[in-house]
């Protein structure tokens, strides 16, 4: 089991920091990143030009597909709440064992959150 860094921002200054337990795989094509977490059960797929994420949090799966290329669509869930939104990438950079991506979300074509995660090995 590795451990991983992983710090989030987001447009409104919202700041989280947190050290997890978990498991990293590298293929020549991707770097995965599964770890439980305050968020729930996450798994990190990180491809050429894209970053997946699924995730569970107490039966709520949601998958966010981060696209550096194109925008694509995605479903947020909340408590007695369903909404539609699209996901734009911004940036995406993995190099020493450190993986950051920054990602818009859009209702139409207003800008909700701008978000930047970054997970480092340690």
């Amino acid at each position: 089991m590795s451990r991983f860094i992983i710090r989030s921002l987001d447009s409104y200054n919202e700041k989280s920091y947190e050290i997890v337990t978990g498991k990293k795989t590298e293929t020549s094509e991707t770097v995965e990143y599964e770890y439980l977490s305050k968020l729930g059960k996450c798994k990190i797929s990180v491809l050429e030009d894209r970053v997946i994420i699924d995730r569970d949090n107490n039966g709520i799966a949601t998958i966010l597909d981060v696209d550096m290329k194109r925008e694509t669509e995605f479903v947020y869930y909340g408590e007695g709440f369903k909404k539609e939104f699209s996901l734009k990438g911004e940036n995406l950079s993995y190099k020493d064992n450190i993986l950051d991506f920054t990602y818009k979300i859009l209702d139409g074509r207003e800008e909700v959150n701008v978000i930047s995660i970054t997970i480092k090995e340690y």
